[in-house]
């Protein structure tokens, strides 16, 4: 038997020409260098790459639909196209790609589109789209109340200094928990169905955070203190629980306004479910742990046209200094806004403002290191731009297609939360990665390694 080993699909692969339609504009420091990345990946898969970013104030979801359906148009024409790239920021683009697919044309996502691309009836699912690459928006939002609601329990709450006595009640309560349930590797303490997500499972072996233990326990205790009869093993609260419960009663009484800040005229389906999931989660907390009133969470979309407008949306939101927490839908904002805060001295109130942004640069690892700014939600643009310009080269050049991972078909690139401490801290390598967009050396090599 005899085995034909050949390159040839690879030599000939500067014949093909990949178009990104993105709705990314070139002012955006994401933007450029999720450009730079493509271009790299591009390089070295040998394919010819057109991506051109939308001018300053020349994006519009209208034009980008335009844009993908004449992309599909010149399949078969001059100026062919083998493959598209593409965000999906809107349905009207949905509806474009959507077009274009049925045209014939293989097209590979990025960024925004999440839960367009997902499931069954998503874009991959009915193979409109071949892969997808992105961060669960949604989910994004939820991590950022979560780490805000635990901020501020642990320091709006109970100050800064009795933050290691709350601890040390927490790990007293749990041990007598499990004393309790005559279990040393973990039992359900209770099991009210009408509302599993308060179910608590206390572990002796592994750690949960202190708003999991203060949220699960003061929801099922208020229940059997009210008379509540669904809880199925019903205990006498511990004295290190009470102690825990009767000190955070109200946990987020004082957490009462929060506030999602997107550019004006930018309207982008990702925008709608971050914010959709930071407002769900800090809600849902405030139902949860008995506050006396619901946070109320609003979505201020700053006019960033000019610098004089920009100042004075800035002054509406800020000059109060209203809001226990700031969430920034873009990462270009950020450091503006974080300038604001510290010039209306929004972090020497009483509960000081808290500060978060969706994306990463260096302005913003400065103010994280700078303690103003709590965390930067990373969706790995790099990752986002190198990933479907290399699996389009694949497919055009082969013919194949890398399989969709399980559950709802998406690469999941992010979120990944960066802060100052933790697992995933900031580096100086991360730092160097970031300014240089993440480079790649070219492989400037021919086929047989010369």
């Amino acid at each position: 038997m005899s085995v034909n080993l050949s390159c040839e699909p690879c030599i000939h692969r500067q014949n093909y020409t990949i178009r990104a339609i993105v709705h990314g504009t070139s002012d955006d420091e994401f933007w450029k260098k999720l450009a730079a990345s493509a271009s790299q990946s591009a390089i070295d898969m040998r394919v010819n790459l057109n991506i051109q970013l939308y001018p300053p104030e020349g994006y519009s979801e209208k034009k980008m639909a335009t844009d993908i359906r004449n992309a599909a148009a010149s399949n078969n024409g001059d100026g062919r196209v083998d493959a598209l790239v593409v965000t999906i920021p809107s349905l009207a683009v949905e509806n474009a790609v959507r077009y274009a697919a049925q045209q014939g044309m293989p097209i590979f996502g990025l960024n925004s589109g999440y839960e367009a691309a997902g499931g069954v009836k998503g874009l991959v699912g009915d193979g409109s789209i071949l892969f997808f690459t992105a961060m669960n928006e949604r989910l994004g939002g939820e991590k950022a109340a979560e780490y805000f609601l635990q901020k501020f329990a642990a320091s709006a709450s109970f100050g800064e200094e009795n933050h290691q006595e709350l601890d040390d009640e927490k790990s007293q309560g749990e041990a007598e928990a499990c004393e309790i349930s005559g279990s040393a590797s973990g039992t359900t303490l209770f099991n009210n169905t009408s509302s599993s997500q308060f179910q608590f499972m206390v572990d002796c072996k592994q750690n949960i955070t202190l708003i999991e233990f203060i949220e699960s326990l003061q929801s099922e205790f208020l229940r059997n203190d009210h008379g509540n009869n669904n809880a199925t093993t019903a205990i006498e609260n511990p004295p290190a629980i009470k102690s825990v419960i009767q000190r955070t009663s109200n946990l987020y009484e004082n957490y009462t306004n929060a506030v999602f800040i997107t550019p004006l005229g930018e309207e982008n389906t990702a925008y709608d479910q971050r914010f959709e999931g930071y407002q769900r989660q800090l809600i849902e907390a405030s139902n949860n742990t008995n506050s006396l009133s619901i946070i109320n969470v609003e979505w201020y979309k700053l006019d960033i046209s000019s610098k004089e407008s920009m100042e004075r949306g800035l002054s509406d939101i800020f000059s109060k200094c209203p809001h226990q927490s700031v969430l920034v839908g873009s990462g270009k904002l950020a450091p503006e806004i974080d300038n604001a805060l510290r010039s209306y001295g929004c972090h020497l109130v009483d509960t000081p403002t808290m500060l978060g942004t969706f994306d990463t640069s260096s302005a913003i690892f400065d103010a994280i290191a700078a303690n103003t700014m709590e965390f930067a939600i990373d969706q790995h643009n790099h990752m986002q731009g190198w990933a479907p310009v290399h699996f389009a080269a694949l497919y055009v050049s082969t013919g194949l297609v890398v399989s969709s991972p399980p559950g709802d078909g998406v690469y999941l690139s992010g979120p990944e939360l960066f802060t100052q401490r933790g697992s995933s801290s900031i580096t100086d390598s991360l730092r160097i990665c970031t300014n240089d967009a993440f480079p790649i050396c070219p492989n400037r090599k021919g086929p047989d390694g010369l």
